[in-house]
C-alpha cells in the first residue's frame, strides 16, 4: 500500500474514478477470459462422468441442479468443500454456509439443521462427506 484512505468509500471511489486511464489492449482479460472457459469445460467434463463407483463431482452436479432457488446449503469441512466450491451453482436467493477452517469435520449436518429452524424456507441441504457423516451419525440418530 502506498496511501492508506480513510473517507467514504462511495464518495472516495466517486472522486477517484475520472483519473483512472482506460487501457486498450486486454491481453490479460483474454486470457483469463480463456483459461476460465477451459476451466469450466473441465468441470462440466468431470461433473457429467458417470463412472463406478460414483464420483463426488457427479454428486455435487446432480444435487446443484436439482436445487431450488431458495435452497439453504449446508457444507461439512473438508474434500467435500472442493466438491461444492467447484460443482454446485449458486443462485441469487439460495443460502451457502461452511466453516472455512472454524470448524472440524461434522459441521455440515448441525448448520443445515439450525438453517432450517431459523429459516424456515427452502429445503436446507446438508452436503457432507463420508468422514463427516461418520462422525455425525449420533446427531442423526
Amino acid at each position: 500500500m502506498e496511501v492508506g484512505l480513510v473517507e467514504d468509500s462511495r464518495l472516495t471511489l466517486t472522486a477517484l474514478l475520472p483519473l483512472l486511464i482506460r487501457k486498450d489492449e486486454s491481453d490479460f482479460l483474454d486470457s483469463n477470459q480463456r483459461a476460465m472457459r477451459k476451466w469450466r469445460s473441465l468441470l462440466e467434463e468431470q461433473g457429467s462422468r458417470k463412472d463406478r463407483p460414483i464420483k463426488p463431482q457427479f454428486v455435487a452436479t446432480i444435487l446443484s441442479d436439482e436445487l431450488d432457488d431458495d435452497a439453504i446449503i449446508s457444507v461439512d469441512s473438508g474434500t467435500i468443500t472442493s466438491w461444492a466450491a467447484r460443482y454446485i451453482n449458486i443462485k441469487r436467493g439460495m443460502l451457502f454456509s461452511l466453516s472455512g477452517t472454524l470448524a472440524s469435520m461434522g459441521c455440515g449436518l448441525p448448520y443445515a439443521i439450525a438453517a432450517q429452524i431459523a429459516f424456515q424456507k427452502g429445503r436446507s441441504v446438508a452436503f457432507v462427506g463420508d468422514g463427516g457423516f461418520t462422525m455425525l451419525m449420533g446427531v442423526l440418530a
